[in-house]
């Protein structure tokens, strides 16, 4: 059979299986179905040729967006009416309620019924705007395949006091959800009361029919012959993770078209984009969940939205030449840099302007706090930069012997003691090789010490040299 030959009525009813009358089976209805949709391809492909020639780069892509804006620029769709079944008076005109003053009596005490009504029917409008209007605004590879929605009544309890509850809090708020438990006190009514938007297998979504049939964006690109660009060229305005999304803004319209990733996908690469870069995804004969290119409804307005799915197909095209350098940023971290910066930004920043000061100041915070691995990246670069300073030796060779690194750590203590000079740094010398047992360390700062002029240096000498003495002495005794 063939679709010439079959009724639209029956083509329809076969399509889903409602056969009854037709004298096909379901295996027929399904393959007119195909043939229908294979048609539709077919008739896209024959003889087409593209008149827009889009250039492929950022300007390509504002011009190719230009072009669909224009395609769909006398495109409406008609807002469904949704009227409040539990509203008595939602078809009482103003004329019937200025004449007649018992019904404005009725209108003031079911104030409370009407204005939630009237709440939840501005809640399904905007669930209309954010998901229904926009959907003949995609380039979508698959739509045979998309299966439509529906709207459907629900039911809440209007309690004694007009108020509104949803079934999730209707408990002991004057109903119940099992109305037959309450008391005859608590009783209110469960009545429809606002709308919610469902999947539905019987229709598809972008004819809203038992016919599948492509967006009226893709309708209208292939009755004026406008190919789809290949790849959808943004150069980068401002980025955004979200725990549903990550996005990049592209510079050009406004509201500004834009990428959606997944989430998590533009983490690893917040410190290689930046606003003025130019990167592309695909965007002809890509299949994703809501099409390659489609619309979503921002602040009033809607924007172009393509999906880059999870950045594996990402290019970056060029790198913006004007945005100032990391270094050029150094002076300005390292001025504002405090214990909770992240160290290895402050350390870095601190170290491209060379600023002694302020890095050993950072390092002196984390040392006294334990951190480590903080003090033995500081001190790593304090080391280059300030060779002669005593303190910087002292407390990474203290660390690094901390962490098993003995012989390192006792080769960087002696370069601190060598460079001290202040009565402090000997005593730093004296503790570290104390608990490290390293006694000739020990007495070799001490010595230094004395040298230095510091007294206190020179009593603990000669009660050092005693005691090693009285420990030789044992030992020969014992042999």
């Amino acid at each position: 059979m063939s679709l010439a030959t079959a009724s639209r009525t029956c083509y329809l009813l076969a399509a889903f299986g409602m056969i009854g009358g037709c004298g096909i089976d379901a295996d027929e209805a399904q393959s007119l179905v195909d043939q229908r949709i294979q048609e539709v391809l077919a008739a896209e492909r024959k003889g087409q040729k593209r008149r827009d020639d889009f250039e492929d780069s950022p300007d390509g892509t504002l011009a190719f967006l230009h072009r669909l804006d224009g395609l769909m620029l006398n495109y409406r769709q008609q807002a469904p009416e949704f009227l409040d079944p539990a509203n008595p008076l939602r078809c009482t005109t103003d004329a019937q309620m200025t004449k007649t003053r018992a019904l404005r009596k009725v209108e003031k005490d079911l104030a409370r019924r009407i204005e939630g009504g009237r709440i939840a029917n501005m809640e399904a409008l905007q669930v209309w705007r954010e998901q229904v209007y926009p959907l003949n605004y995609r380039i979508d590879v698959d739509w045979a395949k998309r299966k439509g929605h529906k709207w459907v009544a629900q039911k809440a309890c209007l309690a004694p006091d007009q108020q509104w509850y949803r079934p999730s809090d209707a408990v002991n708020r004057g109903c119940c959800a099992d109305q037959a438990a309450c008391e005859d006190l608590l009783k209110g009514q469960w009545l429809s009361h606002g709308w919610s938007l469902e999947p539905d297998s019987k229709s598809f979504l972008y004819s809203a029919s038992n016919e599948p049939w492509k967006p009226e964006l893709m309708q209208r690109m292939t009755e004026s012959k406008v190919g789809t660009q290949a790849r959808f060229h943004c150069r980068i305005s401002d980025m955004f993770l979200t725990d549903s999304a990550d996005w990049i803004h592209c510079l050009g319209r406004q509201p500004a078209h834009r990428v959606r990733f997944r989430p998590k996908t533009l983490s690893p690469m917040v410190h290689r984009l930046q606003r003025g870069d130019a990167i592309s995804i695909p965007l002809a004969k890509t299949s994703r969940p809501e099409g390659a290119l489609f619309s979503l409804y921002v602040n009033g307005d809607y924007a172009w939205v393509a999906d880059g799915d999870d950045g594996s197909t990402m290019k970056r095209h060029q790198r913006e030449k004007r945005c100032p350098k990391s270094k050029d940023l150094s002076g300005d971290i390292c001025r504002v840099a405090d214990a909770k910066t992240k160290h290895t930004k402050a350390i870095n920043a601190c170290a491209d302007i060379g600023d002694v000061a302020k890095l050993k100041k950072l390092a002196q915070k984390w040392d006294k706090a334990g951190q480590a691995k903080k003090v033995l990246d500081a001190t790593e670069k304090l080391v280059e930069l300030a060779p002669d300073d005593a303190w910087a030796y002292i407390r990474r060779a203290d660390y690094l012997i901390q962490a098993g690194k003995r012989a390192q750590g006792v080769e960087i203590l002696q370069q601190g003691l060598l460079n001290s000079v202040e009565k402090k740094h000997f005593a730093m010398v004296e503790s570290v090789a104390k608990a490290a047992k390293e006694n000739e360390l020990i007495e070799q700062s001490l010595e230094r010490g004395c040298r230095a002029g510091h007294k206190s240096n020179c009593k603990r000498l000669k009660k050092f040299k005693k005691k090693k003495k009285k420990k030789k002495k044992k030992k020969k005794r014992r042999r």
